[in-house]
């Protein structure tokens, strides 16, 4: 292996490009580190560090005459892995956890690592692979930005955004679309060298990961203000959870549609600011979210009754505690995947 004389002359952009992706890959592994995360965290990880590995395969195969076959698969693969990633983390804003089934769509990226041995750049990549990774790319990024506009409308309305860092978010989406599009414009309009195809996300990851700091440190590992003075011992706080869910496992509170913070806190003979933190900071959920999963995992002890089978589905959806039958089917989807009449059928047919 030797350098060639092209990385001597574009040595400034060798730099550029090594440590982007090195960046890249730093930020993916702080995020991995994080000392609480959930599923929006490790997917998050899993795409800087798809986009990392793509950008390091790109600099090693500009510069480099001899590079592994497995090296360039891993490659490519993370390529195809990056919008997979960036929908399904736009997927996790709206409903986590997510659905087994969403793994069905990382399928390609893992069979062409488990082929890396036989994928060759003569016979398979150049003979049409590659431009279908191009289009497969294009295709889940522009479903990424679909489902993005569709949370956004709803995030607005629900009031979501305040605690949100919009700003953050729409950095990651753009640097994930000048990412793609470097590619794209390289291979199908054969408007730049492939050299510069990885330029503009090896720039703009430095600001995302200015961006990415800002959001974790001020909205992740920062504990909220309200908590500050009130620092419960771990043991309390298990304590505590633990007579949180014994009532609602026996009293089934959430049952009542009008149940409030306030009124659940007075159940477990707590102040509401304390139930707040023990949801906020050691359950990781809302209070909202929290009452709806029961409220829907009631409902499905309903829906796959044969003794129900008689009961409509607004019927179940009051029963369980929902006022409103459009929101008891957007939770319910949102939570199982699939809509009520859905699953109530599955059941029924299983039995």
């Amino acid at each position: 292996m030797y350098l060639p004389v092209a990385m001597i002359f574009n040595l400034p952009l060798f730099i550029i490009l090594a440590a982007g992706s090195v960046q890249s890959i730093f930020m993916g592994c702080c995020v991995l580190g994080l000392k609480q995360k959930d599923i929006k965290e490790l997917l998050l990880a899993a795409l800087l560090l798809a986009t990392g590995v793509r950008l390091l395969k790109s600099v090693l195969f500009i510069y480099t005459n001899e590079i592994s076959p497995y090296v360039i698969n891993i490659g490519f693969a993370a390529h195809a892995s990056t919008p997979v990633f960036l929908w399904l983390y736009v997927c996790s804003l709206k409903s986590s956890p997510l659905s087994r089934k969403y793994l069905f769509h990382l399928l390609p990226p893992v069979a062409v690592v488990l082929c890396s041995g036989l994928l060759t750049l003569q016979d398979f990549w150049y003979r049409g692979a590659y431009l279908i990774l191009i289009y497969y790319s294009v295709f889940y990024y522009a479903l990424s930005g679909f489902e993005f506009l569709r949370w956004l409308k709803t995030a607005k309305t629900d009031g979501k955004l305040k605690n949100i860092n919009l700003q953050w978010l729409i950095t990651l989406f753009l640097g994930v679309g000048v990412f793609i599009a470097g590619y794209f414009v390289n291979y199908n309009l054969q408007f730049i060298s492939y050299e510069w195809a990885p330029l503009p996300y090896a720039i703009s990851v430095f600001p995302l990961g200015y961006l990415m700091w800002r959001q974790y440190h001020q909205n992740m590992i920062k504990q909220n203000p309200k908590y500050e003075n009130v620092k419960l011992p771990t043991e309390k706080m298990v304590e505590l959870t633990g007579r949180l869910n014994k009532v609602l496992e026996l009293q089934k509170p959430y049952l009542d549609p009008r149940l409030t913070i306030a009124g659940l806190s007075k159940l477990i003979d707590i102040p509401s600011h304390i139930l707040s933190q023990i949801l906020n900071v050691h359950l990781r959920c809302s209070f909202s979210s929290l009452i709806n999963a029961h409220r829907v995992q009631h409902a499905c002890r309903l829906l796959e009754s044969e003794e129900c089978a008689s009961l409509t589905i607004a019927s179940i959806a009051y029963d369980a505690g929902f006022n409103s039958l459009s929101v008891f089917n957007k939770v319910f989807k949102e939570i199982r995947g699939i809509t009520p009449n859905q699953f109530r059928k599955n059941a029924l047919t299983d039995n």
